[in-house]
């Protein structure tokens, strides 16, 4: 009779066995890196996906991580000569990655938006490039829609004025389902769209800017976050500026939402009132798409932005932002803030004198993992960060 050979099960889990570490991670490397969105992944790791420069040649990057930032693996996508860039990502139910950007793969003179479809070891499945009617087009960013494909956000798909924002329903292959226009008034100029957010409800909000005839400054046009709410069917629920008449200034540049559907941008203010400058701000925005406040975060900076935003479990909202009082490097740095806009608590990162925090994620374990690129010895650097929900530097797990 044959021996029965026993079966051993490993049982992989995150230990809180932990020792005190600030958790910051530099990734240098011979080449220039930018870093435009982090996920967590299937396995508590996390994903970084942007671009690495090589002199005249731009590649797709990506870059695996453990739980504790260590890295994986990298893998690069491109031609030489050519120029792909990675600005969106989403994790797909496969584990695997869908990520956008452009490419000029198809013409050395413009670029054309780009999808691809990897694996959860960044292997390519299928690449998709859209071969656009306008030139530099690129796809900004991409979410599932439930179980049946993807809604990918475009901008200069044409090249009219008013043709520069667009939405394509896509398949699980990536095949266009129906292409839709959006902020096409006349009156608007230089539209811009920076992230979509899949709403509770099951539509989908375009996070933006505009130039905008604001009457409160006669025959001048002040720029102002735009919000567009539509439906799975491409239909829009509502479009606007950030006040048609109240003289606010703003840029939007990524949103979330309450459990009263009301939206909350990371955002730029220019102020207009002593002593000027730009504060890191919250724009506050209801249901139906109507302005109800915006919370500076600071109100002396000279120079200040929000760029990330996401709700901790506690319903307060992190932000990934950078401020500066001179001429000379800014702060890059993190507020904790509520729902009313009040800081609970701040925090500075780093001191650089360009780069920006650009994506973030909410863990499983209600933590924070923050990146970005900086300009550093001529060339870019990624950097990470994860913090608790106080802000503190998340110590490194010493069990796999």
């Amino acid at each position: 009779m044959k021996e029965k050979t026993p079966i051993l099960i490993f049982f992989f889990f995150v230990s809180l066995n932990l020792y005190s570490q600030e958790w910051m991670k530099i990734y240098p490397d011979s080449l220039d890196t930018e870093i435009h969105t982090v996920r967590e992944h299937y396995d508590k790791g996390y994903v970084f996906s942007g671009e690495r420069y090589e002199g005249w040649s731009y590649y797709g990057f990506l870059m695996k991580t453990d739980v504790n930032g260590k890295v994986l693996w990298k893998k690069s996508y491109g031609i030489p000569l050519k120029m792909n860039q990675l600005c969106s990502s989403r994790v797909t139910p496969d584990g695997g990655l869908i990520l956008t950007g452009s490419t000029n793969n198809l013409s050395t003179t413009c670029t054309d938006p780009l999808l691809i479809k990897l694996n959860s070891c960044g292997e390519k499945e299928w690449c998709k490039i859209y071969n656009a009617q306008g030139c530099n087009s690129w796809a900004k960013d991409v979410d599932l829609v439930d179980d049946s494909g993807y809604l990918m956000l475009l901008d200069r798909w044409k090249s009219g004025q008013e043709e520069m924002i667009w939405l394509f329903r896509l398949d699980n292959l990536g095949e266009v389902i129906w292409a839709q226009v959006y902020a096409t008034d006349p009156g608007w100029n230089s539209e811009l769209s920076h992230s979509i957010l899949k709403t509770t409800d099951n539509c989908f909000v375009i996070t933006g800017e505009t130039y905008y005839p604001d009457p409160t400054y006669p025959n001048k046009k002040i720029i102002k976050i735009i919000l567009i709410k539509v439906n799975l069917n491409g239909e829009t629920i509502f479009e606007g500026p950030w006040g048609t008449d109240n003289g606010v200034y703003s840029k939007g540049y990524e949103s979330v939402e309450d459990n009263q559907h009301n939206i909350y941008t990371a955002s730029e203010h220019p102020r207009t009132s002593f002593p000027g400058g730009d504060s890191p701000c919250i724009f506050k925005t209801s249901s139906t798409g109507e302005p109800i406040d915006y919370f500076d975060l600071l109100t002396t900076s000279i120079k200040g932005i929000s760029t990330t935003i996401n709700w901790f479990q506690d319903s307060s909202l992190i932000l990934g932002t950078k401020w500066g009082y001179s001429n000379g490097v800014d702060t890059i740095g993190v507020f904790k803030s509520n729902n009313m806009g009040t800081v609970l608590k701040s925090k500075s990162l780093i001191t650089s004198l360009s780069g920006t925090l650009q994506s973030s994620d909410i863990t499983f374990n209600n933590k924070v993992v923050i990146a970005g690129s900086f300009f550093s010895t001529n060339k870019w650097q990624a950097y990470a960060f994860k913090l608790t929900s106080d802000l503190e530097y998340d110590s490194v797990y010493t069990t796999p």
